[in-house]
């Protein structure tokens, strides 16, 4: 008789399906990458290594931690992607959401032409104030 195995990334996807996670992000190393990706679930870590986790040490819930040298507290806001984490603390969210808002306006707004004049002399001026010449 042969059991059905799970790979840490199966049960990861399916432990945390079942709570409605949107995501697992880790301050540290993952494996199974790749089942995680064709399973479809955002996980965000450091790291990839083949064997599994120590499990050492257990943690109360809904208390705050420590997260890539980020404070991050129950009900911050998270957004992730495979460009980086950004945690908004709770009481600053209607504040970041509205210059996120009006900074996504003016870029909508900007041609690419601009754009890229804006940014070559943006660039230009901190490798001139860095003392670089070309």
């Amino acid at each position: 008789m042969t059991l059905p195995m799970r790979s840490q990334a199966e049960t990861l996807v399916l432990s945390h399906n079942d709570e409605e996670l949107p995501d697992y992000i880790v301050d540290g190393a993952i494996r199974d990458v790749k089942e995680i990706r064709e399973l479809g679930f955002p996980v965000f870590a450091r790291a990839v290594v083949p064997k599994p986790a120590l499990k050492a040490v257990v943690l109360p819930l809904q208390e705050p931690v420590n997260c890539g040298g980020v404070l991050v507290h129950p009900n911050d806001f998270i957004v992730a992607d495979e460009e980086g984490i950004v945690a908004v603390p709770a009481e600053r969210l209607e504040t970041v959401l509205k210059a996120v808002s009006e900074k996504a306006q003016r870029e909508k707004a900007q041609t690419l032409d601009a754009w890229d004049t804006e940014h070559d002399e943006k660039i230009n001026s901190i490798l001139r104030a860095a003392g670089v010449d070309w």
